[in-house]
């Protein structure tokens, strides 16, 4: 492609090949012209150290070892090695740093000894220094960092973290909260939220994030969008949602957690280690009391063969009921027994409080410790 204009070479020691000639211009001089120029047929050479500029600008050199720094002020400080600096003002300050790419206007600005990073995007890593090994992908992601081993990848991910290390985001406003919180995972639109001193957390779902109390929780996981942390080492699946295992319709009357087997013989729950102060080793099991603790419900044998059933938890332990050699059981909680719903009046001096009923053959009344009967039933 042949173009007819004046050239002006402000350039020192350049040389160019027009129309099959060589013309080298004066080293410390200028040199105009006023012929046609056949890029495409030539070449245009300019010194190592010097660069391509256009209205006066620095837009392309390969200063330094194995660089490629191609806009208005890319790499204008560079000494380093192996960088790709590629947009207006990117890496502008690095200095020693080596191995970087920051594509992307001002893009790794202050970027001066921090070495294996890549952002991509407008102001991505903007203000990292000396940090080292950091991917930031999107607009303004990982903007003020200054650690390590950080990956944000999205717009303004992890655009507030500081000085925390080894985290990873995915997503526009992952982590964006963070400051100095380190070994943390955020994954979906703006995971994380509110999080921002806290180390080991998992956050996987939109918007999931912690409670305003709870900024520096540790080891917690959140599953699931808008789901909430507010303790450290806690697992929270879903924002009120019900849990299914082994199916995918969980919502069944009402319950949280749901839990199907694959056949008569295979082991639905298994629990170990169950916390109780009884010594005595037995059959257990399990059942919620009133205010919806999970306890222990306790079947012993004594020396004299009598069973005994007994209610344990972490700080007690009450002998409900306790059986003889004959079979015979006995209440032992001195309250009484109640069998059936809706009775809420239970007046004193009775031991046995039914409703709906008891249906039997025959009924017999004695006074206790007599072998007597009385007179009415």
């Amino acid at each position: 492609m042949k173009r007819y204009y004046s050239l002006l070479l402000v350039i020192l020691g350049i040389t160019f090949s027009t129309f099959s000639q060589t013309i080298t211009a004066p080293y410390g001089q200028s040199l105009t012209i006023n012929n046609p120029l056949d890029i495409a047929g030539g070449s245009i050479n300019i010194m190592s150290d010097s660069a391509y500029k256009i209205g006066g600008k620095p837009i392309l050199s390969i200063a330094g070892i194995a660089n490629v720094l191609l806009g208005d002020g890319a790499g204008f400080n560079n000494q380093g090695s192996n960088n790709i600096f590629i947009g207006k003002t990117a890496g502008f300050l690095n200095a020693s740093g080596f191995a970087n790419t920051f594509i992307g206007e001002s893009a790794g600005y202050s970027n001066t000894t921090g070495n294996n990073n890549m952002f991509l995007g407008t102001a991505a890593g903007l203000s990292n220094a000396v940090g080292y090994s950091n991917t930031f992908i999107g607009v303004n992601a990982g903007r003020r960092s200054l650690a390590n081993g950080n990956a944000y990848i999205g717009t303004a991910s992890g655009i507030n973290t500081i000085t925390g290390n080894n985290n990873t985001g995915l997503g526009t406003l992952t982590g964006q909260d963070n400051v100095s919180g380190s070994q943390n995972t955020f994954v979906g639109f703006n995971s994380g939220s509110k999080l921002m001193s806290g180390d080991f957390n998992t956050f996987i779902g939109a918007l999931t994030g912690v409670a305003s109390s709870a900024s520096n929780i540790t080891n917690a996981t959140a599953i699931g969008a808008n789901t909430e942390l507010a303790i450290s080492n806690s697992i929270v699946l879903g924002n009120n949602a019900s849990v299914g295992i082994g199916t995918n319709d969980p919502v069944t009357n009402g319950a949280k957690l749901v839990v199907v087997g694959a056949g008569n013989n295979a082991n639905v729950l298994q629990l170990r280690n169950i916390p109780t102060r009884n010594t005595v080793n037995g059959l257990r099991q399990l059942f919620a009391d009133e205010a919806g603790n999970l306890v222990t419900f306790q079947i012993t044998t004594t020396a004299n063969s009598a069973s005994e059933v007994k209610l344990s938890t972490n700080s007690v332990t009450n002998t409900l009921w306790t059986s003889n050699e004959s079979g015979f059981l006995k209440n032992n909680n001195n309250r009484g027994v109640v069998i059936g719903e809706g009775i809420n009046s239970l007046p004193e001096g009775y031991n046995l409080y039914v409703s709906e009923g008891i249906l039997t053959e025959q009924v017999k009344v004695a006074l206790k410790n007599t072998e007597d009967w009385a007179d009415h039933v």
